[in-house]
């Protein structure tokens, strides 16, 4: 898979990782699922700002959703990156 994992599809993505390549797997799929915990969470917070109720932690939501935007971003991004290093090991090994 040499198309960022992000842009993938959720089929080819596991495609992919059900396949004998040596990439993507263990850690990237372990990045992905924090990934996907992170916009997950990031829902949570979506739906509690605007809310009257919740009007008073308004500011630590909106730094909460920072936060985790930029954790789906990290996660992706290492997910990327351990595919391409452990696509490099396997190179090396043969």
């Amino acid at each position: 898979m040499t198309t960022p994992i992000a842009a993938s599809t959720v089929r080819s993505f596991h495609t992919s990782l059900s396949s004998d390549a040596p990439a993507p797997g263990g850690g990237a799929a372990a990045a992905v699922t924090g990934a996907t915990a992170a916009a997950l969470a990031r829902m949570v917070v979506a739906f509690s700002l605007g809310r009257k109720s919740l009007a008073e932690h308004r500011a630590a939501l909106e730094r909460t959703a920072g936060a985790l935007d930029a954790a789906v971003a990290v996660l992706e991004r290492l997910a990327d990156e351990d595919a391409a290093a452990y696509r490099h090991f396997s190179d090396l090994s043969k």
